[in-house]
């Protein structure tokens, strides 16, 4: 399609690189999100720390217990879900409003290296350097979400 000004991009293509670009990076995200769910399962085997008695196998009820290593995995994951989520709604909304391509990219891979960089912090216990990470991917949020605002 084109018009006098040149060619018109459909919001749902692929030929809209903000969109490519949006997809990129929220898979890039739900692959490290799907990662940390079967890790904290792992975990908990290794620990031998169930939550529930009726995982704990031949382990028994001595297992019903939290593990700090165990516990710290899945709040990762939890943080995860907390603020990836919001990301995955506000980048797709976002990638529809026309944005700067070079913005909009810059925003996704900040964001991205922001999520990868809390969850290694966090599993190594390093502060304040997973507040940081945290940060910065809040304000990539709200950057997206004050975008989105101005220009509806």
């Amino acid at each position: 399609m084109s018009n006098s000004n040149g060619p018109v991009l459909l919001p749902f293509s692929l030929e809209n690189t903000v969109l490519r670009d949006y997809a990129f990076f929220a898979c890039i995200l739900i692959l490290k999100w799907l990662v940390l769910a079967p890790l904290t399962g792992l975990q908990r085997k290794f620990k031998q720390a169930y939550d529930n008695l009726e995982d704990t196998g031949s382990a028994g009820s001595q297992a019903v217990k939290q593990d700090q290593g165990v516990e710290r995995i899945r709040r990762c994951h939890q943080n995860d879900v907390e603020n990836i989520t919001p990301f995955l709604v506000l980048g797709f909304i976002y990638s529809l409003t026309n944005p700067s391509p070079v913005v909009a990219l810059y925003t996704f891979r900040i964001f991205t290296a922001a999520r990868f960089s809390h969850t290694i912090f966090y599993l190594a216990a390093k502060q304040p350097m997973r507040s940081m990470s945290f940060f910065v991917g809040m304000v990539c949020n709200v950057s997206i979400l004050l975008q989105i605002l101005y220009n509806l």
